[in-house]
């Protein structure tokens, strides 16, 4: 027996590194953070030089808003969160750089003002997936929005069945005081569902505001070729 001749050529390992290098090179914001939470990871005092710490807030260190989401408590916690950070930034860079930003800055100053507030008992804070949960309903709701838009219904139940099941999480979180995925007995911390409940909102109003700027575009761009088709005098 012979082969055919029209079989489909197989990519050669130094055609896989190019198409690789070509994806990691769309995600640029992604990779940097990965590695800046990577970093502190090896370093207990940079670790607490980082995290969100009520009293050294109280003293003027305002960056651990931002960094304290980017520190974890053991490795476990590290690996289950930057794994899904990873993933859904790079998803959300390539789709664009500009809202996936808007979304971490929204969501970091979102989760770490509601924990201030709303837990005032609570001393440090840890974890990226207050962040994750934002970029999940990012992902998830833009992929809903594109497939409305293209008539795909299977696709955009699969996106709404998504974030049901995101509410679900932080319903099953809220009930029973622990996680899905990490063992926050073993690494010793309280899960915060009120991370992933305000981090999934920033994420939501990122996909409000994208889609009602694509509605104004829609609406300009309607009027002026409406504006076009006028017959002149």
């Amino acid at each position: 027996m012979s082969a055919s001749a029209s079989a489909t050529p197989t990519r050669s390992p130094e055609s896989w590194l190019t198409f690789a290098s070509a994806g990691l090179a769309r995600v640029p914001l992604t990779i940097t953070l990965t590695l800046f939470a990577a970093l502190l990871s090896t370093s207990p005092e940079a670790a607490l030089a980082a995290e969100f710490d009520r009293a050294a807030l109280q003293c003027g260190q305002l960056w651990r808003v931002s960094t304290g989401h980017f520190v974890h408590w053991n490795v476990d916690h590290l690996l289950w969160d930057l794994a899904a950070f990873f993933v859904l930034g790079a998803y959300c860079e390539a789709r664009g750089r500009r809202s996936y930003a808007i979304c971490l800055l929204l969501a970091s100053l979102t989760i770490s003002a509601g924990v201030w507030w709303f837990l005032p008992d609570l001393q440090t804070y840890r974890g990226l997936s207050g962040l994750d949960s934002a970029l999940f309903v990012l992902a998830a709701g833009r992929f809903a929005v594109d497939a409305r838009r293209q008539g795909d219904a299977a696709a955009a139940w699969f996106a709404y069945a998504a974030l049901i099941g995101f509410l679900l999480k932080i319903a099953y979180e809220t009930a029973t005081g622990a996680t899905l995925f990490v063992d926050s007995a073993a690494a010793d911390f309280v899960p915060l569902p009120l991370s992933h409940l305000l981090g999934g909102l920033a994420g939501a109003g990122v996909v409000l505001w994208l889609n009602g700027r694509r509605s104004d575009l829609g609406r300009n761009l309607a009027a002026v070729h409406g504006r076009s088709q006028e017959p002149t005098s």
